[in-house]
C-alpha cells in the first residue's frame, strides 16, 4: 500500500463518515462509555487516556470530567458533540488512527471500542500497530456483524472488516511487543480484549 492509497481512502472515509455523523440517530450510541460503565473497576486510577475512534465523544467527556488527561481521535470532525470539542479544546483531533498519534509519550491507557471493524482490512495492522504504541495499556472492543444501517442511510457499509475471535487476536499478537492479555469477553457480536 503506497501512500496514494491512504489518501484516497481517507478522503473517502472522511467524506463518508463527516456525513454518518450528522445523523441524529447514529449519535445516540457510545460504546467506550458502555465499557465503562460495564466494567468500571478496568477503568480505575487512570491518570491519561487516548480516546481511538471517540465518536459522539461521551466517553471522553466523562472522562475529562473526572480529571483524566484525554486525547480523543476522530476522522470526523462532526463526530463529538459541541459540548466535548469545547471541553476538550486541541485535545480533539482529526485524522484517521493510522497517522502517528501526536503525544507526549504513551499513555496509561487506550480505548478503541467500535472502530476496529469500520477500518478497510488491509489498514488493520498498521492502525493496531500505531494505536497500541501510544499506550501502554489498549481496551479493543470489536464488532463481528455485517451492519446493515450503512447501506440503509448513507448507501456505504460501515463494518468493513468483519472476522471470527481468532483473526483478531492474531492480528493483535503480531504488534511488535504487544499481546493479548486477556479475553474480557467474546460475544456472538463482538470481542473485547485487553493488549499490554
Amino acid at each position: 500500500m503506497d501512500r496514494e492509497f491512504f489518501e484516497k481512502l481517507e478522503q473517502e472515509e472522511t467524506k463518508k463518515y463527516d456525513e454518518v455523523w450528522l445523523i441524529d440517530a447514529y449519535r445516540e450510541a457510545n460504546h467506550s462509555l458502555r465499557c465503562l460503565n460495564s466494567w468500571p473497576s478496568r477503568f480505575r486510577n487512570v491518570k491519561s487516556v487516548i480516546d481511538f475512534g471517540c465518536g459522539n465523544g461521551a466517553f471522553a467527556l466523562e472522562m475529562h470530567n473526572r480529571g483524566v488527561d484525554v486525547l480523543a481521535i476522530d476522522i470526523s470532525k462532526n463526530a463529538p458533540s459541541q459540548e466535548c470539542k469545547d471541553a476538550l479544546g486541541e485535545n480533539f483531533i482529526v485524522q484517521p488512527l493510522w497517522h502517528a498519534i501526536p503525544h507526549s509519550g504513551p499513555a496509561q491507557l487506550g480505548v478503541c471500542c467500535d472502530v476496529m471493524e469500520h477500518m478497510d482490512e488491509r489498514t488493520v495492522p498498521i492502525v493496531l500497530e500505531t494505536i497500541a504504541s501510544a499506550c501502554d495499556r489498549l481496551f479493543l472492543k470489536i464488532a463481528k456483524f455485517n451492519e446493515g444501517w450503512g447501506l440503509r442511510v448513507v448507501k456505504q457499509r460501515l463494518h468493513l472488516t468483519v472476522k471470527p475471535d481468532e483473526w483478531w487476536i492474531d492480528q493483535v499478537e503480531a504488534i511488535p511487543n504487544k499481546r493479548v492479555v486477556e479475553v474480557i469477553e467474546s460475544h456472538p457480536k463482538w470481542i473485547f480484549l485487553e493488549v499490554r
